[in-house]
């Protein structure tokens, strides 16, 4: 990867705070009839037609300093919900059309909206998650299954004043969480446009990769030398991160942060960056908390989010 400078953190304690409006509509016993309500299959969790997107903004915000806040994240850890918590809030609307009842009111993920809403004007309403901001956005979603072997996540960009249809990973998530953050065009310290992207995942066991984008997979690892730990991520063609930052907390709730920041050529295709963790924690056999700040060049995050930003509809 070219020469690198890493840097490492001392332990500090997690925080969030809880950003569920109100108690859940119907309860997570509703919530549980979400995989057989929005059925990835079905013709209803089919992605809409797709309209002309906007270009990104013309000229990109100065990156911001680093924060006293867990990577800098600050309020953004407490958007990060249960799935579960989300669907509760909004799947007992889904027959309101057909039994004649009123739409509740929309639920907030940060500023991202979940609402029931009939893009096209017709008589048809569906689950959608919509931007009414004016700064892009990432919904993150991710949840580990089948005890702790394997890992399920995807990083879906909302850009500002769209919308996209969400009730096929109601069901693929069910059992994992979701989170938003911002995702701010900004200049790099190497002084190009990029990307700050953030993602979110608990109950992370070692050795299970987690998919931050396409090709870019993060996973913990055990260093059988030191007896600490190290976290990984491979690139496999999908572009060099200008930086890369990482919280990792254990079962008893401590917490340790790492960074590491190339101020080389961009490394060959398919190479890896290992990261290694301050001692501080006990990760084995799971990570209960991951967050990870990635920052990407704009050309290498357009390149990997194209797919799913097709999914988006302008509002």
């Amino acid at each position: 990867m070219g020469e690198q400078m890493s840097e490492s953190y001392g332990q500090r304690p997690l925080s969030r705070r809880d950003v569920v409006r109100g108690a859940a509509v119907g309860g997570v016993a509703a919530a549980a009839a979400v995989g057989s309500t929005f059925l990835p299959e079905s013709p209803a969790a089919a992605a809409p037609p797709v309209k002309p997107m906007p270009a990104p903004p013309a000229q990109p915000v100065a990156a911001t300093a680093p924060t006293t806040g867990l990577l800098g994240l600050g309020s953004w850890l407490g958007t990060a919900l249960k799935v579960a918590n989300v669907a509760a809030q909004v799947l007992p609307t889904v027959l309101s059309p057909q039994q004649g009842n009123a739409i509740p009111s929309p639920f907030y993920l940060g500023d991202l909206k979940f609402e029931w809403s009939s893009i096209d004007g017709g008589n048809l309403f569906e689950l959608y998650v919509t931007n009414n901001t004016d700064n892009d956005i990432g919904l993150s979603y991710s949840v580990t299954r089948s005890g702790q072997d394997a890992s399920l996540s995807l990083h879906q960009p909302v850009r500002a004043h769209y919308s996209y249809k969400c009730q096929a990973e109601m069901s693929t998530f069910a059992n994992g969480q979701v989170a938003a953050a911002p995702t701010p065009l900004v200049t790099l310290s190497n002084a190009v446009d990029g990307r700050k992207l953030w993602a979110v995942a608990r109950s992370v066991g070692i050795g299970v990769g987690v998919n931050l984008l396409s090709g870019m997979v993060g996973t913990f690892v055990k260093d059988l030398s030191s007896h600490g730990f190290n976290f990984t991520l491979e690139t496999n063609n999908s572009g060099t991160p200008v930086s890369v930052e990482v919280a990792a907390t254990d079962k008893n709730g401590n917490t340790v942060n790492a960074k590491q920041t190339s101020s080389g050529p961009t490394a060959a295709p398919d190479s890896t960056i290992t990261i290694p963790l301050p001692p501080g924690v006990d990760l084995d056999p799971a990570v209960a908390d991951m967050q990870l700040v990635v920052e990407l060049e704009e050309s290498d995050y357009q390149r990997l989010v194209a797919d799913w930003l097709d999914r988006l509809i302008a509002i």
